[in-house]
Order: structure tokens, then C-alpha cells, then sequence
């Protein structure tokens, strides 16, 4: 299926009644609510890069045949978000002491010619994102984000972050790496792998929650990923 396709289900999946999860942590209804209160972020948002090439063009990592074992994959990190250590019942006392963590798991685990894929909301930092950006400068690899709500400021404007590409979703062959699950529809022969839920999964078997608290808060190989659903991944779509 063409990106542009994908781009455009997506949109529809986000506008579309809430089917994720029935109710919300306070047991309300839900599924009556769209997935975001306004989808243009993700229907109008053209895919960054920060190498271009010789022709001013963005140039994208090809990942066709490369090491899924060196592709790392992880959603939901909240950097500077004291409230969702109590919400998600993370084990850390601060935030502080879960944004050491959380680098510390990354830099013992991707190396520095692999591949990152963060999947949505990296931080709450007030006033801006210039601690964050600095900290994800001190992490090896090529990091790749799909950007999640928190990614984006009261404006619909995308934050300020650092990393080498940024997209609103992403395709490697039949996975679909999206913030948001697909709802129930997801495209056939398609895998949604995805964040947003954090500890609590959707129970549909083509969604792969890679939120922190569903990989051990440490980036998680996309090979791992693939043995452990025993997902059927094609390569060529």
C-alpha cells in the first residue's frame, strides 16, 4: 500500500470514534471520542530530515535489508513528567531519577551505527525543549521520531526536537508505526505498532504496544518485536 494511503486511513482512523480502550483510568466512557480533537497535525505534516541531498532534497535512511536486531523501538517516555510516574505506576521516585533511567537504559543498549524509532511524546518540558534536545544529542544512533500529541504545542505546532527524521507515521514494510493504535480497522496484513495506551494494551493481536512501560522502559529490538508476537513481517509490501 502506498504511504500516501496509509497517511490518508490514518487520518480517517484518527477523526473516527475512540475504539481503543472503552473507558479511560476513571472507568468514563469513551469510545464515542474521536482519537484527537483536530487531525491536521498529522493530514498536513510533510516528513523532515536533517541531511538533505546534493539537490536540497530530504534524504531518508534507507532501512530496506538493514539489522532488524540493530533497530530499536520505543514510545511514551515523558521526560520531565513528574504526574505519569503516579499514573502508570513507573518505579521512580521523580522525574529526575526516571529521565537517568531512561537514558541510561538507551545508551547500554543502541549503538552508535543503529537505528532508533521513537514513537510520540518525548517530553514535557516547560518553557520549551532545549534540556531535551541536548539530551537526546548525548544519545548515539540515528534517531527517528513519529510524533505523538504531546509533540506538538497548543498552537497544532510540532516541537522543536532534535532528531535526525520526523514523521507522522512510519512505514517499514507491512508495520505501521503510529502514536496512536489504529483502531480496530487496521489495513490487512498490516501490523499498528504503536504507544499512547502506556500500561494498558487494546487486546487486538495486530497492535503492539512499545510504550516504556511495555518494553521495560529500555529501547526494545524490532527483531525481539517480531519473534515474541510471532508477527508474520514482510519485508516488501
Amino acid at each position: 500500500m502506498k504511504y500516501e494511503k496509509l497517511i490518508e486511513l490514518y487520518v480517517q482512523n484518527l477523526k473516527a470514534p475512540d475504539e481503543r480502550l472503552r473507558t479511560d483510568r476513571m472507568g468514563e466512557e469513551r469510545s464515542n471520542r474521536p482519537q484527537v480533537r483536530d487531525a491536521r497535525p498529522w493530514s498536513t505534516f510533510v516528513p523532515k530530515a536533517n541531511t538533505l541531498s546534493w539537490e536540497g532534497i530530504p534524504a531518508f535512511k534507507n532501512l530496506k535489508g538493514f539489522d532488524l536486531n540493530r533497530i530499536w523501538v520505543w514510545s511514551d517516555l515523558h521526560f520531565f513528567h513528574k504526574n505519569i510516574i503516579r499514573y502508570t505506576k513507573r518505579p521512580f521516585s521523580d522525574a529526575d531519577s526516571m529521565n537517568r533511567a531512561l537514558l541510561e537504559n538507551y545508551r547500554k543498549t543502541v549503538g552508535k551505527d543503529d537505528v532508533s524509532i521513537w514513537v510520540g511524546d518525548v517530553s514535557f518540558e516547560r518553557g520549551g525543549s532545549h534540556v531535551t534536545n541536548q539530551m537526546l544529542a548525548s544519545l548515539p544512533g540515528y534517531k527517528i521520531l513519529v510524533f505523538g500529541n504531546h509533540d506538538i504545542d497548543k498552537g497544532n505546532n510540532l516541537r522543536l526536537l532534535f532528531f535526525d527524521e520526523i514523521h507522522s507515521i512510519y512505514n517499514l514494510g507491512n508495520l505501521i508505526f503510529t502514536h496512536y493504535p489504529w483502531n480496530e480497522h487496521v489495513p490487512e496484513n498490516y501490523y499498528s505498532i504503536h504507544g499512547h495506551t502506556h500500561d494498558r494494551d487494546t487486546g487486538n493481536p495486530r497492535h503492539i504496544n512499545v510504550s516504556v512501560e511495555r518494553v521495560n522502559f529500555t529501547p526494545k529490538a524490532l527483531a525481539k518485536i517480531i519473534e515474541d508476537r510471532k508477527l508474520n513481517y514482510k519485508e516488501e509490501m
